[in-house]
Order: C-alpha cells, then sequence, then structure tokens
C-alpha cells in the first residue's frame, strides 16, 4: 500500500513539474504592445516568421481577416504563436462587427477594428461587447482611429495622432522638437488608466529613409509603451537594432519620464526602480552640442545603443540624427 502511494505521489511530482516547464502564455496589455502590422501576410507566413518577431520583442501580430483559417488549422497556428509568447490578432475596415466576432469565435486573441465603415460608437460598443462575451479568455481590443470616445466603446487602445502628426512637423517641416513633447503630454491626458494610444512612424517620415527614419522610429520606440510596426519596417538594420534594445531592457519600458528636450534635441530621462536612462535624440540634420542635465553630469554610464561606456561632461556632442540612450 505504502509502495503505491509513493508511486502515485512521485506521478503527481512528474506530472507538476512538466506543466510547471511549461510556457503559460500571457496577452500582453496594451501598454506593452509592440504590434506587428501585417496587412498581406497569411497566418503560415506570420508563423514561420515568429522566430524572428520574436527576437525584435514583438508580441502581437494583426493579420487581415481574409488571410486567417478556420478550424483546427488556425488554432495550431496560434498555438504556435503563443509559444514565442505572440497574440494574434484579426483585422479588418469592413463589415466589423461581423469580422470581429468571426475572428475571436476563430480562436484569435483580440481585433484590430478599421473605421472606414463608420461604425457609430454605440454600434462599436454592442459589438466589441458581444465578441467579448463570445470569448472565455481576455482579448485585446483596438480601434483604429484617434477618438477617445472610443475607450468608452471597450478597446483596450485607439491609435496615435498628435504624437504621429508631431512626428511629420519635426521630421518634415523642421518644427521644435518639444512639439513632440507637447504632443505628447497632451494626447496621454485623454487616454484612460491602463489604456494606450498607439504609435507608428508615418510614411512621411519613415520614406526619408536614412537618419530621420531612425530617429523618428527611436521616438516612438523609446517615449512610452504601446508600439506598432508596419509590415516591411522590421527589414529596416536601423529599426531591428532598436527593437533589440527595447526588447533587452524592460526598464525602458517605463512611463515614468522627465523632459529636457530643446529646439533641436528630444531628450528625455526614463525611471525605472534603480535604473535611470537619459534617451538623446537629435532630431536635425547636423551635429548638435547639447547640454546635459545637472543631475547626469559627471557620471559613468553604459549607451546601450554601442554597447561603449564612458562619463558624462557638461555638454554632449551628437550627429545628426544620432540616437544615444545612456544607462546609468
Amino acid at each position: 500500500m505504502r509502495k503505491k502511494i509513493l508511486m502515485a505521489a512521485a506521478a503527481v511530482m512528474m506530472l507538476a513539474g512538466c506543466k510547471g516547464n511549461e510556457t503559460v502564455f500571457v496577452l500582453p496589455s496594451a501598454q506593452d504592445l509592440v504590434l506587428y502590422r501585417a496587412d498581406n501576410m497569411s497566418i503560415d507566413e506570420a508563423v514561420s516568421s515568429a522566430d524572428t518577431l520574436k527576437a525584435l520583442g514583438i508580441n502581437a501580430i494583426s493579420l487581415d481577416c481574409r488571410y486567417l483559417s478556420q478550424g483546427e488549422g488556425l488554432k495550431s497556428s496560434v498555438n504556435e504563436l503563443h509559444k514565442r509568447g505572440i497574440a494574434l490578432l484579426g483585422s479588418s475596415d469592413s463589415d466589423v462587427a461581423s469580422a470581429m466576432s468571426s475572428c475571436v469565435v476563430a480562436g484569435a486573441d483580440g481585433f484590430l477594428c478599421g473605421m472606414s465603415d463608420s461604425l457609430s460608437v454605440d454600434e462599436l460598443r454592442e459589438a466589441v461587447g458581444a465578441a467579448r462575451s463570445s470569448s472565455a479568455s481576455r482579448l485585446l481590443m483596438i480601434a483604429d482611429d484617434s477618438s477617445y470616445e472610443l475607450f468608452q466603446a471597450g478597446f483596450d487602445a485607439n491609435i496615435s495622432s498628435e504624437f504621429t502628426d508631431s512626428l511629420t512637423a519635426v521630421f518634415c517641416r523642421d518644427s521644435s522638437a518639444l512639439k513632440m513633447v507637447i504632443a505628447d503630454d497632451e494626447e496621454y491626458a485623454g487616454v484612460p488608466s491602463g489604456k494606450a494610444s498607439l504609435r507608428y512612424v508615418p510614411d512621411s517620415v519613415f520614406n526619408i529613409g536614412g537618419g530621420a527614419a531612425m530617429a523618428a522610429s527611436a521616438a516612438v520606440i523609446v517615449t512610452r509603451g504601446g508600439v506598432i510596426v508596419r509590415q516591411g519596417q522590421e527589414n529596416v538594420p536601423s529599426v531591428r537594432h532598436l527593437l533589440r534594445i527595447h526588447a533587452a531592457d524592460p526598464g525602458l519600458h517605463s512611463a515614468s519620464m522627465n523632459s529636457y528636450s530643446d529646439n533641436e534635441a528630444y531628450i528625455l530621462e526614463k525611471i525605472s526602480g534603480e535604473d535611470k536612462y537619459l534617451m538623446v535624440l537629435n532630431v536635425r540634420d547636423s551635429t548638435l552640442a547639447v547640454p546635459v542635465p545637472e543631475a547626469w553630469r559627471n557620471v559613468p554610464f553604459t549607451n546601450l545603443v554601442t554597447g561603449k561606456m564612458g562619463r558624462t561632461g557638461g555638454r554632449m556632442p551628437v550627429t545628426p540624427y544620432e540616437l544615444r540612450i545612456l544607462k546609468k
């Protein structure tokens, strides 16, 4: 009898050990989202790219509902993405109420809802509520619009307009870098706690190429959580590098920030527990001598962009469109 009890106990311990080693998928919050928006990718292509996307810190991917297979094929694909910590969202900009429901019922983790069909807020609220009630799991619902009313309709995130427009103003029209600071503050003043305004680099800036595209990408990736990487942007080496830096150091995700920006440079201090970071971003196509904030003078640092160590002085020379992320 004692032998049977011991064997049963051992079996239970082995089972518990196996479960303990399993990776449990946790749906990312809106604030921690790094969303890969792939409008022209099949579910099979998404799965085959999953390891590459995971290495960049991407934790969600949205696919047009037209490219999602149904039944066991989709469930298997979702499981493969979940193993890599990646959520699958369906997306559509037509007949969105029906598409939202069908994607969620089929096994998607949420939905990116286009606004082109101009559903009212009440209609969207009803559609989101129906989708949530049809799933036993938590869902991530994103509205492809900047209206704050959509949070009241049940969406977890909207998509930035103010900060995104500020990138165009700064990098295409030589506006002051302070415009980005003001846009960030004003935009998040209307975002409820626990929600996010997702940001991306608009084509008007990204198509400039070179340093400007990298600098704008840095502003999007490092300023706050809630980032959209549009299909193809991950192929740009500087963007891949920025995403890897962001993924490797969770302290950068902190929303606790102090701005020391001026007209020519976007300068943010980020604080996460004992860790402190200073991001210095030259938004101009010319070399600057940026004043170092008092609390950061004469301190040792590691530049997370280059991996090099040093000690700050009173001013910091930064080359055109250069990004430095200093960590004390």
